[in-house]
């Protein structure tokens, strides 16, 4: 929007002027993830629990992270042992 005119982008994939006090809205469907989710950095799954993102159970069952309920500190040893059975 550019006050309160409506500029439809002819090519979204384009190169499109935009100024300042414009408004620009982008919508697009949510990506999945790159590589097998066991794979991830434990520390980054971490994050996502603390941050209310991924649960203690989708850390475990689909990361393969085992955290302390109470601390949500990487049981390291738990982690390798849930790793190792892929």
């Amino acid at each position: 929007m550019r006050g309160n005119e409506r500029i439809d982008v002819p090519n979204p994939r384009g190169v499109n002027e935009v100024k300042a006090g414009d408004i620009t809205v982008s919508l697009g469907c949510g990506g999945a993830g790159v590589g097998p989710p066991q794979e991830r950095d434990p520390k980054v799954v971490r994050l996502d629990v603390k941050n209310e993102i991924v649960s203690l159970e989708a850390a475990r069952e689909v990361y393969k992270v085992a955290l302390n309920a109470d601390t949500l500190e990487i049981e390291q040893e738990e982690t390798r042992k849930l790793r190792r059975k892929e």
